[in-house]
């Protein structure tokens, strides 16, 4: 990967101005701006390599998968977590932020700010320099749909097509200009923002990138298909994650694994994991580090799985209480997106559309990898009660410890058939999060309500 340039330490100091970056700054303020010339790439080189900052631009949130019902921790293991919000986030505690910053809340921003600077720097170029510049500026536009995704999961309402022209989404950055603030939109405005800076990458990244961390268009194209399906817009989903794989679907066999490895997926970066088609870690917190011993996995998650399906012994040790599937091999858990997702995504759109046959054939794709050689009996409608059932049990059990499970209850706690309430106790006492609750939407950090005077959730 690039080396960074020296120039990326006066845009960590200038992305304080944001009251979203770094956090030795007081109140997200510096006394003196950096000058333009300090803060602006110039060269394709240069833009490249703050997009390449991968633990900046390639992190997602981690927060999240603490709220999960993926794990349960004993109440020694949740005594010794590192910070007051990862234990308030594991109780679902109303008030989950200790202080008034958010590592997710800044690192979503400070991405978005990174991306604006390329774009700008691209702006600022003659046309005929702009056309050797396409794909540095689809890998921008991508970078700066994904934060806004990842930052409206965890600060606005979950998506709801009837509300979403009136409910509060975040505000529209289009520029890296620190001194602009503009105000919360709706949320519709802040989805379909996303889609159009989506639907401008596709056109100008590559088809295959050099490495996972670098996007291209199967992943532009999966990412519009995640939001989508977010969205509830089932025949745009379809659209996306099929226009997806015909670019590039290839599936891991978990047969070719070695199931008794303490890591048995290949390394994701540089290259590894044919089946990821973006690489993300999300945010480290302490609880990541007892994956192996204190962290134990929802015994009703792991009762799902039966024993010919080898998700059951490649994703969990023999006891079945600790994960160990990661798909990112080290110990951030992966963000990722990939294709066991996206080969979800349009076979639940299909289901969902009416078209069963073809919705089962690409959950029969995907579970066939995942079975021991010989043993898995494709499904068919007339042996299949419910089929969106089968395929978002599916989903329930490919997806583990991947940070997605949040969003998906967010979205399906708004069906009568599938909502959630989920439970666990810790100290004697019984903590609840009943579906469509309001603490599925974090708070807005105050350190930004005290900077912006942005609306609070």
């Amino acid at each position: 990967m690039l080396v960074m340039k020296k120039y990326i330490l006066n845009i960590l100091c200038c992305t304080a101005l944001l009251g979203c970056m770094v956090s030795a700054c007081k109140k997200g303020y510096l006394d003196e701006k950096p000058s333009k010339s300090l803060t602006v790439p110039t060269t394709a080189a240069d833009m490249q390599a703050l997009l390449d900052n991968s633990d900046i631009m390639n992190s997602s949130p981690g927060l999240p998968q603490l709220a999960s019902d993926d794990f349960l921790l004993s109440d020694a293991a949740l005594a010794s977590l590192g910070t007051t919000d990862e234990r308030n986030a594991y109780l679902w505690k109303k008030e989950v932020f200790s202080s008034p910053a958010n590592a997710e809340w800044r690192g979503g921003w400070q991405q978005v700010f990174y991306a604006n600077i390329v774009l700008d720097a691209i702006r600022s170029k003659p046309d005929d320099q702009v056309q050797g510049l396409g794909n540095i500026k689809g890998a921008a536009l991508f970078f700066r749909a994904i934060a806004y995704y990842y930052l409206c999961q965890m600060f606005t309402r979950p998506y709801v097509p009837a509300t979403a022209d009136s409910d509060m989404g975040l505000p529209v950055r289009e520029q890296a200009d620190v001194n602009q603030n503009p105000v919360r939109g709706s949320l519709a405005e802040t989805y379909r923002f996303m889609l159009s800076d989506l639907g401008q990458a596709v056109t100008l990244l590559p088809e295959k990138a050099d490495y996972k961390s670098r996007p291209n268009k199967a992943a532009a194209l999966a990412l519009m298909a995640r939001i989508s399906l977010v969205m509830q817009d089932y025949g745009a989903a379809f659209e996306y994650a099929d226009r997806s794989l015909k670019l590039y679907g290839n599936l891991i066999n978990y047969n070719s694994l070695n199931s008794a490895a303490a890591r048995p997926f290949p390394a994701v970066l540089p290259r590894g994991n044919e089946e990821v088609l973006f690489h993300t870690a999300q945010i480290s917190y302490s609880f990541m580090g007892f994956m192996a011993s204190s962290v134990n996995v929802e015994p009703l998650l792991y009762a799902l799985y039966s024993g010919n399906d080898l998700r059951k012994v490649v994703f969990f040790n023999a006891t079945g209480k600790n994960f160990k599937g990661n798909y990112n091999n080290v110990s951030r858990l992966s963000g990722c997106i990939a294709n066991d997702e996206v080969y979800l995504i349009r076979s639940e759109a299909q289901i969902r559309l009416g078209r069963m046959d073809e919705g089962l054939a690409d959950l029969n794709t995907l579970l066939v990898n995942r079975y021991r050689t010989g043993s898995f009996v494709p499904y068919t409608m007339a042996g299949t009660g419910d089929p969106l059932k089968l395929v978002l049990e599916e989903r329930r059990k490919e997806l583990p410890f991947r940070g997605q499970r949040m969003a998906d209850l967010r979205r399906l706690n708004q069906d009568g058939r599938f909502r959630v309430t989920l439970s666990r106790s810790s100290g004697g006492t019984v903590y609840e999060l009943p579906p469509g609750d309001e603490r599925y939407v974090y708070p807005i950090p105050q350190e930004e309500i005290l900077r912006s005077g942005m609306t609070q959730n």
